[in-house]
């Protein structure tokens, strides 16, 4: 069984949450608990993740999926409390207006970190899609669980564009559904491929997809949650 639940984001699905300008979500496939992304603030995502139940401690493995301010604004108080996940970062992370750290190669704040560069298996049954380059001056990575109906890709912005990453995901499989931030993407007619597609964050054809899609789109926000 794979938990995923939109914790931080533009809209709110349960009106409990916390909602602004940003994204992160819970995920927890087999006996791992991920946390991907960390929204505009630590305050609001914590706030989200106590009325979820979630404890910051309990969080196995953390990705950012790229570099901007309001999907990595609780890192550095989540890597303060939780001191033992692992760290992916995208490969591009780094600059003193982030953290204050001497060097980048490995450590950020004399915590070992991961920088990814290439698409990987990170764990059974969980992939990166390696940082690729995008128009917005980031490099960026997307989430692959591995589900009994197929991958599900959890995106953050896709500045790259959702194809890039959805397809670099593809090597591990077939990509049964496709969550999070797709920012200008307008290649819609892609997106007919997938028998789910959560548009969340960023997204600015989202009213263009929800009518394409149909009963195949769902609308995400915080608190939103489902199982595969």
């Amino acid at each position: 069984m794979t938990l995923i639940r939109i914790l931080y984001d533009n809209h709110a699905y349960s009106t409990d949450f916390t909602f602004g300008w940003g994204f992160s979500a819970y995920i927890v496939h087999e006996n791992t608990r991920i946390l991907f992304d960390f929204g505009e603030s630590w305050a609001a995502l914590k706030n989200n993740m106590d009325l979820a139940g979630i404890s910051p401690e309990s969080i196995d493995l953390a990705l950012l999926s790229h570099n901007h301010w309001d999907h990595n604004g609780g890192l550095e108080d989540f890597m303060r409390i939780n001191r033992e996940a692992d760290i992916l970062l995208p490969a591009d992370f780094g600059g003193s207006e982030v953290f204050d750290a001497p060097s980048w190669e490995g450590v950020v704040n004399g915590r070992d970190v991961l920088f990814i560069k290439d698409s990987m298996e990170i764990r059974p049954g969980i992939f990166t899609s390696g940082s690729l380059p995008s128009d917005a001056g980031v490099m960026e990575q997307a989430l692959g669980i591995r589900t009994e109906k197929g991958i599900v890709a959890v995106l953050g912005c896709s500045h790259p564009g959702v194809d890039e990453l959805v397809e670099s995901l593809k090597s591990f499989g077939n990509v049964h559904a496709v969550i999070g931030g797709f920012h200008g993407f307008d290649r819609l007619e892609y997106l007919k491929a997938f028998e789910l597609v959560v548009p969340t964050h960023c997204t600015k054809k989202r009213d263009e997809m929800m009518e394409m899609l149909g009963p195949k789109a769902l609308p995400g926000g915080a608190g939103f949650s489902m199982e595969f």
